[in-house]
């Protein structure tokens, strides 16, 4: 599963570059659930947020925004 999320990733990296888009990918939010920290992060596109994901760490936030987004973006 983590090497088809990985892939994801790329994928949209190199989508964006081939399409002459900015992507950037945020941490835009870390609070805590009892005992554990939860990051949020976000897709960011030409500026625009286009999906958003939450984990325990970074890197799984990271590809649940990747996962959201490749529903609407054709990869």
């Amino acid at each position: 599963l983590e090497q088809v999320e990985i892939n994801l990733k790329n994928k949209l990296i190199g989508w964006a570059g081939r399409n002459n888009k900015d992507i950037q990918f945020e941490t835009v939010d870390e609070s805590s659930e009892g005992k554990r920290r939860v990051f949020t992060v976000a897709i960011m596109l030409d500026g625009k947020k286009i999906a958003e994901g939450r984990g325990f760490n970074k890197k799984d936030a990271g590809q649940m925004a990747v996962a959201e987004a490749a529903k609407t973006i054709p990869l």
